[in-house]
């Protein structure tokens, strides 16, 4: 059951609301992430064999791969860039 009062404190410009719906939600935007058990996790990976994950490793694994060989790639193309605006500089 919600409960919704306008507060007395409240004036033409300013509402002040009262309610018990959404309080969590209204009330902070800052939402705290869920804590990882390590322990567990280190469990999991003890008994992959018995619970076939080894696709959702695979997954994760291939997209922190490719996620490092496009750091590669921008850090070099990067430093490309950075050696022709040296260039250009030095001429002026």
């Amino acid at each position: 059951m919600t409960f919704l009062k306008v507060d007395s404190g409240s004036d033409p410009v300013k509402v002040n609301c009262l309610c018990t719906h959404l309080t969590s939600f209204g009330g902070d935007f800052f939402v705290a992430p869920n804590p990882i058990d390590f322990d567990k996790v280190w469990a999991e990976f003890g008994r992959l064999g018995e619970t076939g994950n080894y696709v959702v490793l695979a997954t994760v694994c291939s997209m922190l791969g490719l996620y490092v060989v496009g750091l590669v790639f921008a850090r070099r193309a990067d430093k490309k860039d950075l050696s022709k605006v040296n260039k250009v500089l030095i001429r002026l």
